[in-house]
């Protein structure tokens, strides 16, 4: 699992830093990136960079866990509150903001409303008028009061070609077999 986890991390902040984006942190199996405002339309393109990876990876792989391996991206734009955070017993560099929360909000939805990339309408009034996108409707995020209204793009290439149940289900039969 290490492995795999390093596998796509190396591609996908790659991928970030190659954009100008920065790293915030690894989260998991995850990761907290930001762009400059000014950037957003190189965010929205190194998602889909690490979204192209990403099947890349799966397509290439012998590792059954590796063809396994899907993302989401949750994007949003915003002010944040960025610096060391925490005390003497342990520091870390964060961001911290309503935009932080929603952008990872957006993250957890994409499995529902199954595209791997999802934007709010606060991220997308920094886009250029090139990109072609598709409203998903609005939702109340978890935690929120305020509704989103949600965007993807208009590029197949930026939709599950699984359900998280059938992924799920290919993972548990994958630790059945390997725990024999």
């Amino acid at each position: 699992v290490k492995a795999v986890l390093n596998h796509y991390f190396g591609h996908s902040l790659a991928e970030v830093v190659k954009a100008g984006g920065s790293i915030s942190k690894l989260l998991g199996d995850g990761f907290l990136a930001y762009f400059p405002i000014d950037k957003a339309t190189s965010a929205l393109e190194c998602a889909q960079e690490i979204i192209q990876g990403q099947k890349r990876i799966r397509e290439s792989s012998s590792s059954p866990f590796e063809s396994l391996c899907y993302c989401g991206v949750g994007l949003s734009a915003g002010p944040v509150l960025k610096g060391n955070t925490g005390s003497t017993a342990k520091m870390d560099y964060t961001l911290l903001g309503d935009v932080v929360n929603s952008a990872s909000r957006l993250e957890s939805y994409t499995r529902e409303v199954g595209y791997t990339i999802i934007f709010d309408h606060r991220f997308k009034q920094y886009l250029s008028e090139t990109n072609h996108y598709i409203p998903l409707g609005s939702l109340i995020p978890k935690g929120k009061s305020r509704e989103l209204n949600i965007f993807t793009l208009d590029d197949p290439m930026v939709s599950f070609d699984k359900t998280p149940e059938e992924i799920s289900n290919a993972i548990r039969s994958i630790n059945r077999h390997h725990s024999k």
